[in-house]
């Protein structure tokens, strides 16, 4: 049992004490996990795309994964020896009602930079995208072998 000084109000208990010790625990728990809510919910909500490289006889087929993207938000670029994806999304949205102000900004995005065989085609290169989906499509060149004589 607990000791309580004289001066403590009678209705002073140790239940009292419980009481006000199990409210300070459950705020410095609410406290704690909303300040790790934001990192939990990026670790989460930010991860990377799905990819899948895979190879066919005449070619090379990339897919990339990118929900919530439009075509116009993504840029390739292609080089002697590596591609590029390059995906930026952003978004703002305003109210304003009541005499309040709401500011909601959003922004994604997504780089990537692939190593490319050297048997890659390099001006003929196909792209679509269509619901999230990017799919490239590099065609091979054929490396002709010299035989030594």
């Amino acid at each position: 049992m607990l000791w309580f000084p004289p001066w403590l109000p009678p209705w002073w208990s140790s239940s009292s004490l419980d009481h006000i010790l199990k409210d300070l625990r459950d705020f410095i728990k609410e406290s704690m996990q909303s300040l790790y809510e934001p990192l939990r919910l990026w670790k989460t909500r930010y991860t990377c795309p799905y990819i899948d490289l895979h190879e066919e006889k005449d070619k090379y087929i990339v897919t990339i994964d990118l929900p919530g993207m439009t075509k116009e938000d993504v840029d390739i670029r292609v080089s002697e020896n590596s591609l590029e994806v390059l995906a930026e999304k952003k978004s703002r949205e305003e109210k304003k009602e009541k005499g309040k102000y709401y500011l909601k900004e959003r922004q994604a995005k997504f780089y990537k930079k692939l190593p490319l065989p050297e048997d890659v085609l390099q001006g003929n290169i196909k792209t679509s995208y269509e619901n999230g989906l990017l799919k490239i499509v590099l065609l091979k060149r054929e490396i002709t072998k010299e035989k030594k004589n």
